[in-house]
Order: structure tokens, then sequence, then C-alpha cells
């Protein structure tokens, strides 16, 4: 099912656009969740920021204030060239 719906996914660092606005509905009185950060060596750390610069600088994501927050976590995947 992933293979044929590949080009959904940004492996060669393409970037869609969603013209949509996208809303997480929360149950009223839910006290918000904050995880700290997981334990990363300075090359994953440097990697991250690296990433999150760059997603910043095309608008990928914008800096918000929210008291709602998670970790990030690096997920290494073995690469399969596409064939059509």
């Amino acid at each position: 099912m992933l293979k044929s719906h590949i080009r959904a996914f940004g492996f060669d660092s393409r970037l869609g656009h969603f013209p949509g606005c996208a809303h997480i509905r929360t149950v009223d009185g839910q006290v918000p969740i904050v995880l700290p950060m997981y334990n990363s060596s300075p090359e994953k750390r440097r990697i991250i920021e690296e990433q999150i610069d760059k997603w910043l600088e095309l608008g990928v994501v914008e800096p918000l204030i929210s008291p709602w927050g998670a970790s990030i976590v690096i997920a290494l995947i073995r690469v399969i060239p596409f064939q059509p």
C-alpha cells in the first residue's frame, strides 16, 4: 500500500502544499500534556535543530506557544528506491 502511494511521502525532500487548516479537538477541561525531550546525542540534536530551522524557513512549520508539547524522535529508515 505504501509503495502505491509513495508520492505522498517526502523521502526526496520535496514538499507539498495542503491549502486547508488543521484543528485538533481536545476534551473541555483536559489538562495539557507536556513531555520532556528525549535524551539525544549532540549529533542528533544538531540534525533536529537544522531540520526545524529548514522547515521554519520554508514555512512548513511556524513558531507556536502552547501548553501542549511532545518530543521529537529521529526515525532512521532504509530508503528503497522508487520503482514505477
